[in-house]
């Protein structure tokens, strides 16, 4: 009898454990349900690693890397914690499931985009974290630029109060949260957990959040390791003020390019009009001053094309597009939507500088009259200039981009337009 009684345990616990081990997401769940499934999956002990991430939408690998840290850190933040998040859009199901499963669990969760955004995204997760007014989640758009009367609020940063150990965690770079994002868009995202930096974000966001005007908006804020400037910044043009403070020559070997040069490596999306022109003088004098510069972007205009390929002073300076349209229909399939520049030699007085300054603002007119966030940090600059050296001999670099590419006015206007679809954002 004790054979067969443990015959039969054998048995129950075998189909018990197949039954378990069919995963709880197997079933299919209405859309409605999404969330609740979210809130069942477990945080795990996974935080962040502090540095730079970049995604890559050609490499299956690489196209989701942001995505997924962001994902990973949404569903690992403590229950008694918050995420406050602003970016220019927001259209992604998995993120919206995600943040609502987060508030169900306690996390309270802020969002800020711009008033542009309208998607069945975004309205979904508009509706579900305003549904209780007595909690303080929410999600809502920025009158013009939020903090500012600019029309655009365009920054990107995400703040997360505890993931698992991990305290006081900013993250930023040029990412939206968009499914676009994922499958077409080159991208870097910074991950750090200085407390001074997050503590500033945060004052940042609460002025985004109370839409007020602020009178004067541009400002500048040295936190050590990070300096924070904050558009828009009207007559003024940061990238070119701080390359007026690069020098060329005379660098450690073990520093700039190990011959006594200084590095400089630009990845921008979008280059144009006057105040990109400015930006291309000072490239086109560091370049001709001995600097090693190597540039790759998506959409350049007219003027600052001419002055990047000039044949005088040392010839055309190192400059690719990472925007390939192999199909010549005048639409990119995949695009470099970065905006950093990155100095390893002399800056600012020292010779073994080692910076980075990365953000959301473009290099137009339309960005430095915008809301935007521009944070210069001290470290990671090899990194970056690793990143730039090979999205240059990458098989999408040098491609035309046929109708927009290098045939635009003063203005950055194409000359011969092309329609763009709706997932195609240099912002």
């Amino acid at each position: 009898m004790s054979v067969f009684r443990s015959v039969a345990v054998a048995a129950t616990a075998a189909i018990l454990s197949v039954v378990l081990a069919v995963p709880a997401g197997a079933a299919p769940v209405a859309a409605g349900q999404a969330p609740v499934a979210e809130a069942k999956k477990k945080a795990g002990g996974w935080t962040p690693k502090n540095g730079v991430i970049f995604s890559d939408p050609t490499v299956a690998k690489r196209k989701r890397v942001i995505h997924n840290q962001v994902l990973r850190s949404i569903r690992s933040t403590h229950r008694s914690g918050s995420i406050r998040i602003a970016v220019w859009n927001f259209d992604n199901r998995q993120l919206a499931s995600a943040l609502i499963a987060a508030r169900r669990r306690g996390v309270t969760v802020q969002m800020v985009v711009a008033g542009s955004v309208e998607n069945p995204n975004f309205s979904y997760l508009r509706k579900q974290l305003n549904k209780n007014r007595k909690d303080d989640s929410w999600a809502r758009k920025c009158t013009g630029g939020c903090r500012s009367s600019a029309k655009v609020m365009h920054s990107k940063f995400l703040l997360f109060s505890r993931i698992r150990g991990a305290r006081n965690v900013s993250m930023f770079g040029s990412l939206n949260l968009t499914t676009a994002a994922i499958q077409r868009q080159w991208n870097d995202l910074v991950t750090t957990r200085d407390a001074k930096l997050y503590t500033k974000l945060g004052k940042v966001f609460g002025e985004y959040a109370r839409d007020i005007r602020k009178k004067n908006p541009y400002q500048v804020t040295d936190l050590g390791k990070y300096r924070v400037t904050l558009f828009p910044a009207r007559n003024r043009n940061p990238v070119a003020a701080e390359l007026r403070k690069v020098t060329c020559k005379g660098i450690p070997r073990r520093n700039g390019n190990g011959n006594g040069r200084t590095v400089i490596r630009i990845a921008i999306a979008g280059w144009y009009d006057s105040y990109g022109d400015q930006i291309a003088k000072q490239v086109r004098r560091l370049y001709n001053g001995g600097c090693d510069v190597k540039i790759v972007t998506t959409q350049s205009g007219r003027g600052i094309n001419a002055k990047l390929r000039s044949t005088a002073g040392r010839g055309p300076i190192a400059t690719r597009s990472l925007a390939p349209d192999t199909n010549r229909d005048g639409v990119p399939e995949r695009y470099l939507h970065m905006k950093y520049l990155a100095i390893n030699g002399g800056y600012n007085g020292s010779k073994t500088a080692n910076v980075v300054f990365t953000g959301s603002p473009n290099w137009s007119t339309r960005a430095q009259t915008s809301d935007e966030i521009w944070i210069r940090m001290k470290g990671l600059s090899r990194r970056y200039i690793r990143h730039v050296n090979r999205l240059y001999a990458s098989p999408s670099a040098g491609y035309a981009f046929s109708s927009n590419f290098g045939r635009n006015d003063a203005d950055g206007r194409s000359q011969t337009p092309t329609p763009m679809p709706d997932w195609f954002e240099l912002n």
